[in-house]
């Protein structure tokens, strides 16, 4: 992995590489996808590629290139299920967003603090902490996920069916089971094993 796998910018408007992290500093209002969003210090918007965006005020961008993402970085965040699905399904043609609201602690603000001023450093253990540190940002918003994700600004869960699944996936990650999901959603067990299976890659 090289430095131009990720980036670090402020800018009030663009469009999304990869995989997009935009942060809010201050009281701003986003346009996504022709639908205005009011957001405030801490607010987070996860993207997919090829969204274009303004906002009133700038926002801090962090962008994870192709080749960020590899078989360590899956493999780290694989038990974060709707953050693990967004990026593995991130070359879909729906082009989503995840919004989560800012968290009450300082615990995200921290590690972001951190991670971007790894991105500045080339040194050579700055490509590891960069991994390591964006592996702690994504595990950190699947933690605070269940409090933090805001379902209605969120077009992978609130316009889509399967996001729902997801969703519901990753707040019983411990317990549910392919019959459990199966039964809440009226779908049939077989069918939707073979839907998870063609969306994600993997086997539920």
């Amino acid at each position: 992995m090289v430095k131009k796998d990720i980036k670090l910018f402020k800018s009030s408007n663009g469009k999304t590489a990869t995989i997009s992290l935009l942060y809010c500093d201050e009281d701003t209002d986003i346009r996504l996808k022709n639908r205005s969003f009011q957001m405030y210090p801490g607010y987070i918007v996860l993207c997919h590629p090829d969204i274009t965006w303004s906002s009133t005020n700038k926002i801090t961008i962090i962008s994870f290139h192709e080749s960020f993402f590899d078989s360590l970085f899956y493999s780290q965040i694989a038990d974060c299920k709707i953050i693990y699905d967004f990026i593995t399904t991130r070359n879909s043609c729906d082009h989503d967003h995840l919004f989560f609201k800012a968290d009450t602690s300082n615990d995200f603000k921290n590690l972001f603090e951190f991670l971007k001023r790894e991105i500045y450093h080339t040194d050579v253990y700055s490509v590891k902490l960069q991994h390591l540190l964006a592996v702690g940002l994504f595990t950190l918003l699947d933690r605070k996920r269940p409090t933090n994700l805001v379902v209605q600004n969120s077009t992978m869960i609130a316009k889509n069916r399967f996001g729902k699944i997801l969703k519901y996936m990753g707040d019983h990650f411990d317990e549910c089971t392919l019959q459990d999901v199966a039964s809440k959603f009226s779908y049939n067990p077989d069918y939707l094993s073979s839907m998870f299976k063609r969306i994600t890659g993997i086997s539920f």
